[in-house]
């Protein structure tokens, strides 16, 4: 990190043909003696990526639109009396986005710079002067999420240096395993994962109901809701929008047909129309019923329960009136840093080049102070490398060492 540091990178290399490759000589213990070297290197820059009268003069034209962000754009297809009075959401759980805007002369509406990620699920909702939610017929697309690069982009090739090593300690670098291990060619570990689920008692009748904790890697193997309902034995139809669901196993005296009771943090739902392609990162947990046990004639064939993450209010009436749309070539979620799990940690190689923890993205407090939790391997001390950027622009870039109690 102290070759790619963000001040050097964004403040000077991002400009610069030659670039300034010792940056914690410049950037350490900062002082005016320092300054005037780094004067005196930008002043011998021959020549740099861009033209400084540009820069000073002329105002960046955007190239690529998806840096910032997508474009969810439609067209109602019904008339509306009077456009002023409506006004259209735009909502999503998994990215925390809740926006408004008003419909055009056209009948179009457009939201912008929408940081949306990859696979979730949006919901776009048509609200009156009363906040509350109608019926919506529209036609939707997302752009600005298929750029491709203006020039080719350049795959360089690695080529380790020779080095000659002064001793054998310095030369042996891999992660050994630790003394009187014996090395097995295959180790299956097996564990039996109780889940944890929090409305098993949330609601009456819930006889021969079975319950799914819905975690990422649940929501990452199915493509969807139905897909995880199709799974788990249920006859599934999606056509055009018009989603039905039935229970192939049901068959009992109280009702005919097949079709089941569905509900959403606990509100009974009309049409599943809204299930197409809905996302399983927005739920918390699904509760199967095929038998019908303990819902009496209500359900005959079976019940779905279904919790979400975060419980936004009115959530019956914008589920039913509410058009779904899954975003496709989005943002990458971000995912936890994960650290191998090394067999030892006193060798030479893990205290050169080891990595303890990595944090993505710290928010501080109203005061600007903030705090985190990173393992302990061992280590008397742990350097901290901080680097980031704040709401006004400006770099940060600092190295701690901290003593390990």
């Amino acid at each position: 990190f102290e070759k790619n540091a963000i001040t050097s990178e964004l403040n000077f290399n991002n400009y610069l043909l030659n670039k300034l490759e010792d940056n914690s000589y410049y950037f350490k213990d900062f002082d005016r003696f320092k300054q005037y070297e780094l004067d005196l290197f930008l002043l011998n820059q021959k020549t740099s990526k861009y033209d400084w009268n540009n820069i000073l003069t002329k105002t960046p034209s955007i190239k690529y639109p998806f840096d910032v962000g997508l474009t969810i754009e439609g067209t109602l297809s019904q008339t509306l009396s009077n456009k002023d009075k409506y006004s259209i959401n735009l909502s999503s759980i998994a990215n925390g986005i809740k926006l408004s805007e008003k419909i055009d002369n056209k009948n179009n509406f457009v939201f912008e710079n929408i940081i949306a990620i990859d696979s979730a699920s949006f919901y776009i909702s048509l609200l009156n002067n009363k906040s509350e939610y109608e019926s919506i017929k529209l036609h939707s697309k997302i752009s600005n999420n298929r750029n491709k690069f203006l020039k080719p982009l350049p795959i360089l090739k690695t080529r380790c240096e020779n080095k000659v090593f002064s001793s054998s300690e310095e030369f042996n670098l891999d992660f050994p395993y630790s003394v009187n291990t014996n090395i097995l060619r295959e180790v299956v570990l097996t564990e039996k994962v109780v889940e944890k689920l929090e409305y098993t008692k949330h609601y009456y009748n819930r006889t021969g109901a079975k319950g799914y904790k819905i975690d990422e890697n649940k929501a990452a193997t199915y493509i969807d809701i139905l897909g995880f309902l199709q799974a788990h034995g249920y006859s599934v139809s999606n056509i055009g929008g018009n989603v039905s669901i039935s229970n192939i196993t049901a068959g009992n005296s109280f009702g005919k047909g097949t079709s089941i009771s569905f509900f959403i943090d606990d509100v009974p739902i009309g049409s599943l129309d809204f299930l197409s392609n809905m996302s399983l990162y927005d739920i918390d947990e699904i509760y199967l019923n095929k038998r019908g046990f303990g819902t009496g004639m209500t359900a005959p064939n079976g019940t779905i329960r279904m919790y979400t993450k975060i419980k936004v209010g009115r959530i019956k009436t914008e589920v039913i009136n509410s058009k779904s749309i899954t975003i496709k070539d989005g943002f990458q979620k971000e995912k936890p840093f994960k650290n191998p799990i090394y067999s030892y940690y006193e060798n030479q190689a893990f205290k050169k080049y080891g990595t303890i923890n990595w944090i993505p993205s710290i928010y501080t407090d109203d005061n600007g102070d903030f705090e985190f939790k990173i393992p302990t391997l061992g280590q008397k001390s742990i350097l901290l490398n901080i680097q980031g950027i704040d709401n006004e622009g400006n770099f940060y870039y600092e190295n701690i060492e901290i003593e390990v109690n």
